[in-house]
């Protein structure tokens, strides 16, 4: 297993940590303004390090409320602040098949305020109800600063080590 080093962030509920060009954002409770916040920091910051753009793998667990318009709306700022800085962005929701459909439609809401911000939907986005699915897509539609895809291997395991260091 891949060690996935320092946590950048690590809250009750959510952790996150970088994997090369990737933050990857595991999460279990709500989305607050801080945790949002700190997201947004730590994504410009791993872009500053990563010239070619960086790319964004959110794990979400459960089956609580999802985010209102008003957050989407500033979720959607942050994401669009990082302008072509952001490669693309995975999103993986695990849990019941209603809250999947829920949560879905959230992220759509998402990127519709994207493009709303920015005039264009040009960040890649993908939705997926389990996160080896996601990981594979982000394996393909990210690419590390040389240019080479990412390694999608390397890349899960990292995941997996994110998810087991999450508290709860």
């Amino acid at each position: 297993m891949v060690d996935m080093g320092t946590p950048l962030l690590r809250l009750p509920e959510h952790l996150m940590v970088r994997h090369g060009p990737v933050l990857i954002w595991v999460a279990r409770g709500q989305l607050d303004d801080e945790v949002r916040h700190r997201a947004r920091d730590l994504a410009l910051a791993l872009a500053d390090e990563h010239p070619a753009g960086v790319a964004l793998l959110l794990v979400a667990f459960g089956e609580g409320e999802l985010f209102k318009l008003q957050a989407r709306r500033r979720i959607a700022s942050g994401l669009a602040g990082l302008g072509e800085r952001l490669q693309c962005m995975a999103v993986a929701f695990e849990g019941g098949s209603r809250w999947l459909s829920s949560a879905r439609a959230a992220v759509e809401g998402v990127v519709e305020a994207i493009k709303d911000l920015t005039g264009s939907g040009s960040v890649p986005l993908r939705v997926f109800g389990e996160r080896d699915e996601a990981i594979v897509w982000l394996n393909g539609a990210a690419r590390r600063s040389d240019g080479r895809p990412l390694d999608d291997e390397q890349l899960g395991d990292a995941v997996e080590a994110a998810i087991a260091a999450l508290p709860g």
